[in-house]
């Protein structure tokens, strides 16, 4: 039985690595539909696009679904740091927030969780509501 060194193991694999991947990229096997990648000599991670970005009928592939993604409007939502100021800002009636904080307002600097804990209210059912209300 013949018997091959490490070395020549090591040459084939690499060889046949290498043969492999030029083939690939010169055949289209390797498909990168446009996308940046380590082997465009850019740094990849810095100028990677925005994957959620909407493509258009010649991007997509044939069988490929696409989906919208459903934009993140929590910056106009009440949270836990939100002032009853704030909450007014953003059309809560004032009537409201004296209803759902069970008593008068006196200072509106205040954050909405800490005059809820100070009256023994819980903020969650507080914060959905306000939330709630926001919401189209």
């Amino acid at each position: 039985m013949l018997k091959l060194k490490p070395i020549w193991i090591t040459l084939l694999t690499m060889l046949l690595f290498g043969g492999g991947m030029a083939l690939g990229t010169t055949s289209d096997w390797w498909q990168t539909d446009g996308r940046k990648t380590p082997l465009d000599g850019e740094k990849f991670y810095d100028s990677h696009e925005d994957e959620t970005s909407e493509s258009t009928s010649e991007d997509q592939m044939p069988g490929e679904e696409t989906y919208e993604i459903e934009e993140d409007h929590t910056e106009t939502l009440i949270s836990g740091e939100t002032t009853i100021q704030q909450a007014l800002d953003l059309g809560i009636p004032f009537d409201v927030m004296e209803e759902l904080l069970e008593g008068e307002i006196a200072d509106t600097r205040q954050t909405i969780k800490a005059a809820a804990q100070e009256r023994g209210l819980q903020f969650g059912a507080i914060n959905d509501e306000l939330n709630a209300r926001l919401m189209p």
